[in-house]
Order: structure tokens, then sequence, then C-alpha cells
């Protein structure tokens, strides 16, 4: 059965495992070598100042999500910054996204703030884009951007 929860603190290592063993192992070709200290510092980070959001499907992570707010270079304002969107490619048929960017949303609502996700890996770049757009982001560049209701008034 696939369930979304956020992260309870036991929960960082075994995200920086699935992360490292998953992710890194996909991309491989395209990063560098893992410092496991590392990631567990950023997605610890990102447990302490934002929140982790994960799917287990029969009890093992099939995909995570984590965010907190950030400030823009340029402005005062912040923005929930999205730190890592990784669905195993076991996964991808399934919702798992959908869930995952669901809670992203709903997160960035709570603390009434824009969220920018920043898909940086992957080569299908049209059914990303279909994905974040029929989902109510929009591309600006690199970046999906969901704006908050009264963004242009801050």
């Amino acid at each position: 059965q696939n369930m979304i929860t956020a992260a309870k603190k036991g929960d960082v290592v075994e995200v920086s495992r699935f992360l490292v063993d998953e992710f890194h192992q996909e991309y491989s070709d395209w990063y560098p070598e893992v410092d496991v200290a590392m990631v567990i510092r950023y997605i610890g980070d990102h447990y302490n100042n934002g929140r982790i959001f994960i799917n287990k499907d029969k009890g093992k992570i099939s995909g995570v999500t984590m965010a907190k707010p950030a400030n823009y270079w340029f402005s005062r304002r912040q923005f929930l910054s999205e730190g890592v969107f990784y669905v195993a490619p076991r996964a991808r048929r399934g919702k798992v996204a959908k869930k995952l960017l669901n809670e992203l949303t709903a997160y960035a609502r709570e603390l009434d703030l824009d969220l920018t996700v920043a898909v940086s890996t992957g080569d299908r770049v049209q059914a990303k884009d279909r994905f974040f757009e029929s989902n109510g982001l929009t591309r600006a560049g690199g970046l999906y951007v969901l704006r908050r209701a009264d963004s242009n008034s801050s």
C-alpha cells in the first residue's frame, strides 16, 4: 500500500540511504561520488528547517521530496524551495509523484509562500512540463513555480 508521511527524526538515515542508493545510482554518470556525511547534513537541514515527505510502498521508500523556506537572492520575500523531488523508476507509473507534489503544494499554502521546484535530472522534459503544469505550476526557465494568491502584492 502506498502511503505518504512526513518524515520523523529517525527517517533521516533511511531517506539518505534511499537517495544515495537509488537517485545517485540512476544518475551516477552525471554526478560525482557521494559524500554520505554531506547527504545526511543536507537532509537533516531540511528536516530541521522545513519538511520531508516520504512515499512508502510495502514498507520500502519509493519517493521523497523535501522543501524549506528560503530567500530570493534579490528580495526579502521568502519562498518554499524544493531541495529534492525524486521518485524511484519502479514507482514512476503510479501516482507517487502527484502525491508528493500535493504535499509540497499544501505545505506552501500552509506557509503562504510561493513554491519553486527545480527538476535538474532526467531527460523527459516534455513529460515533466505536462506533469507540473497539469498540477498548477508554471515553468520559468528550468524551474516550476506555484505562485501564492497574492504573489504580486509583496
